[in-house]
């Protein structure tokens, strides 16, 4: 029971008797390390769960957890529909509430067949249901994202070409730093010290060439090789001073 107790487990709620609103904040806590980037900063998953566990919750907090019937997350389902959630965005948030049930099993809190009976309730079907789809993104011309220029600070420029240049996400290029590069070869190479797929263990690499090179080197002088390059504070002095 110590052993259990100091692994994080608490004795001594049987599973019949856990509510919604327990298991949930139980599993709060386990997410609150979790889903949590190599900087300590929360992911935007942290921030799903909470909006969907706020809706489960409302309707049957004190529900025992093992009475939560697939009928019961339709109405949840329903809910999220009426408060005006898109398609895919209430389908994400059923999968994250049974998620929660998967790792109640997993830690011996819910019954296997309690979320076994969850995975019957299927996606919503384009078409199908009153929640409504949200219309696919586009690519913007590069008439659209010239017109931009003259409207944005000099590092938020070089921002967007690079992006063009790269392919890389804008999370990887807001925190690109000099130390991050390997200039020894005609194209460099960047690694990001944190990007989307570093918690599944793969390495990313992104490549720079010549015009890339051209961006970047203003921002590389006289500053300290583990600085990020582009520095919203520098860019804000810049627009104070002129």
């Amino acid at each position: 029971m110590i052993a259990e107790w100091v692994a994080g487990e608490q004795p001594g709620t049987p599973a019949s008797t856990l509510t919604v609103v327990e298991l949930a904040s139980r599993f709060w806590k386990h997410a609150e390390i979790y889903y949590r980037k190599a900087d300590g900063k929360a992911t935007s998953t942290l921030d799903n769960y909470k909006a969907a566990l706020r809706f489960a919750i409302a309707l049957y907090g004190r529900t025992p957890a093992a009475e939560f019937t697939p009928q019961r997350l339709k109405t949840v389902r329903a809910r999220m529909i009426e408060a005006g959630w898109t398609r895919n965005v209430v389908n994400q948030g059923i999968n994250l509430l049974r998620g929660v049930f998967r790792w109640g099993v997993a830690e011996g809190l819910v019954r296997v067949e309690v979320h076994t009976v969850l995975t019957a309730v299927g996606p919503l079907r384009r078409g199908r249901t009153e929640a409504p789809d949200r219309e696919p993104k586009t690519p913007v011309t590069d008439a659209q994202i010239d017109a931009i220029h003259e409207h944005v600070s000099r590092q938020v420029w070089a921002l967007v070409q690079l992006q063009l240049l790269t392919a890389a996400r804008p999370g990887e290029l807001v925190i690109l730093r000099a130390i991050d590069i390997d200039a020894s070869q005609p194209v460099w190479t960047y690694t990001p010290m944190e990007h989307k797929t570093t918690h599944h263990g793969h390495r990313r690499m992104i490549y720079i060439g010549p015009k890339g090179q051209r961006l970047i080197r203003p921002f590389m002088v006289s500053r300290a090789v583990d600085a990020y390059l582009f520095s919203p504070r520098e860019a804000a002095q810049e627009r104070a001073a002129r």
